[in-house]
């Protein structure tokens, strides 16, 4: 079962702690984390982790909730390896939209790479490279010399630009 020790419950599997609630509120977990639900659908998502965030102020643009992901670095040092958040980016107080941010980490700080708005724009921060193909609504290039490289993965240049349905 448990033990209460210092305001914490701790519970043991096999005489080692293997999930502690702490007196702040926060929990841990040594090991897996498994949910599972058995439903009648087979064609829908179910949604078996919910995370949710709440102020006590008034929220405003930026206001979210997000997953931080560690890995060991070395004897047992633990690095932020990357974040993907959600968060606010237009918030008018009666309702929230949110754009899914990825942030992968650089030397243990997550950076921004992909911010996908809810307006459905998509902003990356780096190189888009893609083997297969990149199809968008628009695509604009925002930078002090934008550059587009085509280059035809088998030397036959066979490769077109279209604009309005005509070649370029």
């Amino acid at each position: 079962a448990g033990n209460v020790a210092g305001g914490d419950i701790e519970f043991y599997t096999q005489g080692t702690v293997s999930a502690t609630i702490a007196y702040d509120g926060n929990a841990t977990f040594a090991g897996n984390i498994i949910s599972s639900h058995e439903t009648a659908s087979t064609n829908s998502v179910e949604h078996l982790l919910t995370l949710a965030h709440t102020s006590s102020g008034t929220t405003t643009t930026g206001f979210g909730t997000g997953i931080k992901f560690q890995g060991e670095r070395n004897q047992g040092a633990l690095q932020t390896i990357g974040e993907l958040n959600l968060e606010a980016d237009v918030n008018s107080g009666s309702n929230i939209s949110c754009a899914m941010v990825f942030k992968p980490g650089v030397a243990g700080v997550p950076t921004q790479a992909l911010k996908l708005s809810s307006s459905l724009d998509a902003t990356f921060a780096g190189d888009i490279s893609t083997t297969g193909n990149l199809s968008s609504k628009n695509l604009n290039l925002l930078h002090t010399s934008p550059t587009i490289s085509l280059t035809d993965s088998n030397a036959d240049d066979d490769f077109q630009i279209k604009v309005d349905g005509g070649l370029f």
